[in-house]
């Protein structure tokens, strides 16, 4: 594993292998240590308190992220735009909370939540969607709240900025579009809503188990209050 600065970013390009969304969640949050002697305001008790108050997962599909996180902190709550999602989340965990709802417009006060966990969900958005759906999660977060967000950057088959659209997966016809995203984009984007980046991290695709693009995780703190 490689380690080497970006501006004020430490940046990890990683070859581990990774095998699900619950270890790519703990791939990222077991570098709080790290971040803690590099800016010493920031540590493993910092962001659990912070997830232990009010987490939310944006995107939360089946519910593996969240059941993950429940399983430590149980008033995380998933949240997807797909009905049919939150009722396969719903099924797989009834003990827990999971909503429908979409990042452009959380129905949620402003400051309401403490953490966001966001993994792979803005892959669907353009830029413009993406711009807004940093800004709605800005405006959720107490300040000094965190933001956990993951993205694919690139692959053999596409390239970094392009849109692959996928119009079969697992044997049923569908219409989706996931955004390839350069990582210095999508900081600027994060935080221009009032974010400050405090880790990123790359690594490259596990053979035979995920769709093999190179990935970008991004742990980013609350400013102030949410831009306009």
């Amino acid at each position: 594993m490689q380690q080497h600065c970006v501006g004020q970013h430490r940046v990890v390009r990683s070859a581990e292998v990774v095998h699900t969304g619950v270890e790519q969640l703990r791939l990222v949050t077991g570098r709080l240590e790290d971040l803690h002697e590099r800016w010493g305001s920031v540590g493993a008790q910092d962001l659990g308190a912070s997830v232990l108050e009010v987490a939310r997962v944006l995107g939360c599909g089946p519910g593996h992220v969240t059941r993950w996180l429940a399983a430590r902190h149980p008033s995380t709550v998933g949240i997807d735009l797909s009905p049919g999602m939150v009722a396969l989340a719903r099924e797989r965990a009834p003990e827990l909370t999971f909503q429908q709802g979409s990042m452009l417009d959380l129905a949620v006060d402003d400051g309401a939540w403490s953490a966001i966990v966001a993994l792979y969900s803005v892959i669907h958005l353009t830029d413009e969607e993406r711009a807004t759906a940093c800004r709605e999660m800005a405006r959720t977060l107490r300040p000094g709240g965190w933001l956990l967000l993951a993205f694919h950057v690139d692959s053999d088959e596409v390239s970094v900025g392009q849109v692959h659209r996928v119009t079969r997966w697992f044997g049923t016809d569908v219409e989706l579009e996931a955004h390839f995203l350069e990582p210095e984009v999508v900081i600027g984007g994060v935080e221009a809503a009032g974010f400050r980046v405090m880790s990123r991290t790359e690594r490259e695709p596990s053979p035979d188990v995920e769709y093999p693009s190179r990935r970008c995780y991004l742990l980013a703190q609350r400013r102030g209050p949410a831009r306009k």
